[in-house]
């Protein structure tokens, strides 16, 4: 059996693409590179790499932090609707899908933990377009007798993420470089952060076990962004000057119900926020030399 990985060099593939090759397992990288998502040529292509034999991880798109706007919506939607017509051609044997837990609101007040079956709260197009896209999959994947698994990730952070947006991997590149971090209002709301390598190991259990369903890959813990810094205060031995901004939002607080999680992969542990900044921090102490 083979893995395809599409969007291998992106923050997520590269750390799939990594953990997979270390592993020993048989796959095949797709980037932009090698095919243009926005092309309608690129669903012939894409389709002559998939086959009965064929696990397709689907990472392609363009993130929000590169902007949540209507041209970027757009992008994604080609993207996206040039993938789908690729799975009618030719159906792999399983497809994990990469959504979002954007599509639940990132400034909503939850009065309870957040579940699968939280009602969406779609207010950016980034937000929507996953959700959209968790649809019509499920309708192509039922149609095709393709296996479907929708992950939703939470903040995810690594050193591969070139977009440094506000949380770990922001505060710890500007922690190295001795730089002061902006934390906006107290920065005590508290959000549940996944490190990147952690989702690496969850397709490869995922693809084993040939897990189907929705997913929101989360441990049950949530730390403040206050945490973050205190945390690489101790790995680091040295006081981070934090400069306070006024929030522009209002302070909401996300936990996550880990039990569909802790029931399909009982077993599975994910790395803590200690542990995940000192890889973070050694990571970036390596390409900063």
């Amino acid at each position: 059996m083979t893995t395809l990985i599409l969007g291998h060099s992106g923050f997520i593939g590269q750390s799939i693409s990594k953990i997979f090759r270390e592993n020993e397992e048989r796959i095949v990288e797709i980037s932009s590179k090698e095919i243009n998502f926005l092309s309608s040529n690129s669903t012939k292509s894409l389709a002559n790499q998939l086959s009965i034999n064929t696990t397709v991880i689907m990472l392609v798109g363009i993130k929000k932090q590169y902007g949540d706007n209507l041209e970027n919506w757009i992008k994604n939607e080609i993207i996206f609707q040039n993938f789908v017509r690729a799975l009618t051609i030719n159906p792999p044997k399983q497809l994990i899908y990469f959504s979002s837990a954007s599509i639940y609101g990132e400034d909503i007040k939850f009065k309870k933990e957040i579940k699968e079956t939280t009602n969406p709260s779609l207010r950016t197009f980034y937000g929507i377009s996953k959700f959209n896209n968790e649809i019509i999959l499920k309708k192509i994947c039922s149609d095709y007798y393709i296996p479907l698994m929708l992950l939703r990730p939470p903040l995810i952070y690594g050193h591969n993420d070139l977009s440094l947006g506000y949380g770990p991997t922001l505060f710890a590149y500007k922690s190295l470089k001795k730089e002061s971090i902006n934390l906006w209002g107290d920065g005590k709301e508290k959000r549940e952060f996944i490190y990147v390598d952690d989702l690496a190991y969850l397709c490869k259990e995922i693809i084993t076990k040939k897990s189907t369903g929705i997913l929101n890959t989360v441990s049950g813990i949530s730390y403040t962004f206050l945490d973050i810094i205190l945390e690489l205060e101790k790995i680091m031995g040295t006081k981070i000057d934090i400069k306070y901004k006024s929030r522009t939002k209002d302070k909401v607080d996300h936990f996550f119900s880990p039990k569909i999680h802790q029931k399909m992969f009982p077993e599975f542990i994910y790395t803590n926020l200690n542990e995940g900044l000192k890889k973070l921090t050694l990571n970036f102490e390596d390409k900063l030399k």
